[in-house]
């Protein structure tokens, strides 16, 4: 009896006088007996079947605590573990009911509790555990399925699980009957689950190692896209995920035991999570896994815990080189290329990208070239993203971050930040965006390797792609296209600007600028009927009494508070890419734009418009002398000579 076990003096006897006493104890304790629920239950049982209620079995479970506490390593798991989740136990875990369950899993918690504080290895004994719990997951399985079986014609036979019997089905009220028995039991069963993960959490936290085969077993499964769980489970395994990564982290294991768990990772739970997310976001899902017959809902918080657990995930094994960043940017950029992504991704997907990318940077100490790269196009394109988002901050962030060009930093900016990120959402006109496009990229100028990777003739052509894409995007929504195709070339033209800027000491890449300056020579000149016809109807209402030179200076004005005033910026930007060292001159496409739309007929009177003319001819004119430096512009050869002969 309990009692007398109580009443040995364990302390005074030595090893084996412990095991000796103890030997004939556990013989006694009974195995795979029938837990009663009830005494009248036991009249319905055959005469030599073991039967025990429950309080006998918390009985048992105490005996089995103190002889924990005593016996020696060597005897403790095969004695004691097998009587409770062992080879051997007392009650058949898939076939007891919840409170059985909960009894079982208490106890054998607490007797790992034990051997933890006597400093026994829990290795064996929690791989045991492990495979108990995994026969709950069976159950919710079973579960599930039970859940799916639809109405028969007729009679729906019995069905058992484990310890629970689901009547036959006769009629509608037998089917609300046998969905509010499985239901019931699903969310107990995910109690104890639930609990099972927090302990292990624990006992990995207080002893310092992370247990492979509760990842293996446990965690892959109830995060597995293809399995049918409740909210709560795949929340409890994500967190129990998170907590592991923090772990391994924390770089306070071996290096073997610490290189076996982030391969653990990699391989069986990575592409899990990424599972989950996608099945937020259908497009990211492959062929073969869109066509499973599996079809899940999971919840928005759900959905929230995946993406970070991604990101943090994606950094880990980025840092511990288990990946690579072509693998990691797949997860990303899914299922297009890098490349592809920007013009393709609608904005739910690049909401998604932007989030990502920034996470994965947040948490990468030292980042690659080829990550800053597809950070530094993130960020560029989330500048001018129409669906303007926090994003647009979180990425900022990110980038300086990764750059280190924060304060204190290695590459602490020698220029002042043109504000807080924050205020980059409320930035109507561009020019707040421009100047932080502007601030980055000199700030790169200090580092050839990684201006040349940034700023390059790729990135150019890529923001180029996705900025005509984002146009069609607007115009098929009819939002705010006027607004922020303005505030978009404002951007553009600061991007332009220091793109030239930066390369121009190397002129065999100044032509990689084309692309974005043949977009904006389009755009900007696209306004100039818009503009005059602006201007033709103010002249008729305000032009009466006011003398030629006021009309001038009204559309000056006018010119430099529309689109047109990036004109001038653009000329010498052509100047820039199409002439060569040599004084020749490359045909351009930008040029030919601008100088069609500065040449061509405009509807109105020719008296009315020539005022408009006239301060748009000057504003075209200031962009050809707009680079003359005095000791470059005498030289007469070369690029000066050209520009100045221009």
């Amino acid at each position: 009896t309990l009692r007398q076990v109580q009443n040995i003096d364990w302390e005074s006897l030595t090893a084996p006088q412990r095991n000796q006493r103890a030997s004939p104890i556990v013989a006694q304790l009974p195995t795979g007996v029938h837990i009663l629920k009830s005494t009248e239950e036991r009249g319905n049982l055959p005469a030599n079947a073991p039967a025990m209620t429950h309080e006998e079995l918390r009985i048992c479970s105490s005996i089995l605590l103190i002889l924990a506490s005593v016996l020696p390593e060597r005897q403790l798991v095969p004695m004691i573990c097998k009587k409770v989740f062992g080879r051997m136990p007392m009650v058949n875990i898939e076939a007891s009911d919840i409170r059985t369950r909960a009894i079982i899993f208490d106890t054998s918690f607490k007797i790992l509790r034990i051997m933890q504080t006597r400093n026994f290895a829990l290795a064996q004994a929690m791989d045991m555990l492990t495979s108990v719990c995994s026969s709950s997951l069976d159950t919710q399985d079973a579960l599930w399925k039970a859940l799916s079986v639809k109405l028969e014609l007729g009679t729906t036979p019995e069905l058992k699980i484990g310890s629970l019997v689901l009547p036959a089905i006769r009629n509608k009220f037998g089917h609300l009957e046998r969905i509010s028995l499985i239901r019931s039991c699903l969310e107990a069963n995910q109690e104890l689950l639930l609990n099972a993960l927090s302990h292990f959490a624990a006992l990995s936290a207080s002893c310092g190692k992370v247990f492979p085969s509760v990842l293996k077993d446990l965690v892959a499964r109830m995060i597995d896209s293809n399995n049918h769980y409740l909210n709560g489970i795949r929340n409890g395994a994500l967190g129990f995920t998170y907590k592991t990564l923090l772990q391994v982290k924390a770089g306070e294991m071996p290096s073997e035991e610490k290189s076996e768990v982030t391969s653990l990772i990699a391989n069986e739970l990575l592409h899990r999570i990424d599972g989950l997310v996608s099945m937020h976001y259908p497009i990211r899902r492959s062929k073969e896994s869109s066509n499973e017959s599996v079809r899940i809902s999971i919840s928005e918080d759900t959905v929230t815990m995946a993406i970070r657990l991604l990101g943090q995930t994606v950094s880990h094994l980025l840092a511990e080189k288990e990946i690579s960043w072509e693998k990691a940017s797949s997860y990303i950029f899914a299922p297009y290329s890098s490349s592809q992504f920007w013009t393709f991704a609608n904005s739910r997907y690049r909401n998604f990208a932007y989030k990502l990318v920034s996470m994965i940077a947040a948490n990468t100490p030292s980042p690659s070239l080829y990550q800053l790269e597809l950070l530094f196009r993130a960020w560029l394109i989330c500048l001018i993203d129409p669906v303007k988002s926090k994003h647009q901050v979180q990425v900022t962030d990110a980038l300086v971050g990764a750059l280190d060009i924060d304060k204190g930093g290695r590459w602490e900016s020698e220029i002042e930040r043109p504000g807080q990120t924050r205020d980059i959402r409320s930035d109507k006109d561009g020019k707040l965006r421009a100047a932080w496009v502007a601030f980055v990229a000199q700030n790169l100028k200090r580092r050839a390797e990684v201006k040349n990777q940034l700023l390059s003739p790729a990135t150019m052509a890529i923001v180029c792609r996705y900025a005509q894409a984002a146009k069609k995007e607007i115009i098929n929504s009819a939002k705010g296209l006027q607004q922020w195709q303005e505030s978009t070339g404002t951007v553009l033209a600061g991007l332009l600007a220091s793109y030239l800027e930066s390369h121009e000491a190397t002129p065999s890449l100044l032509s990689g600028a084309s692309p974005v300056l043949h977009l904006l020579s389009k755009d900007v000149t696209s306004a100039l009927r818009a503009c005059l016809s602006h201007f033709l109807n103010a002249v008729s209402a305000e032009a009466s009494g006011k003398s030629r030179i006021e009309i001038v200076a009204l559309a000056r004005v006018q010119l430099k508070s529309s689109s047109l005033a990036l004109l001038k910026h653009l000329v010498h930007g052509v100047a820039q890419v199409s002439v060569r060292e040599n004084g020749s001159i490359a045909a351009s496409s930008s040029l030919h734009t601008i100088l069609c739309a500065a040449f061509e007929s405009v509807p109105g009177l020719s008296e009315k418009r020539e005022p408009f003319m006239t301060a748009f001819y000057e504003m075209l004119a200031a962009g050809m002398v707009h680079s003359f430096g005095s000791a470059a512009a005498t030289q007469g050869g070369g690029r000066a000579g050209w520009k100045m002969k221009l």
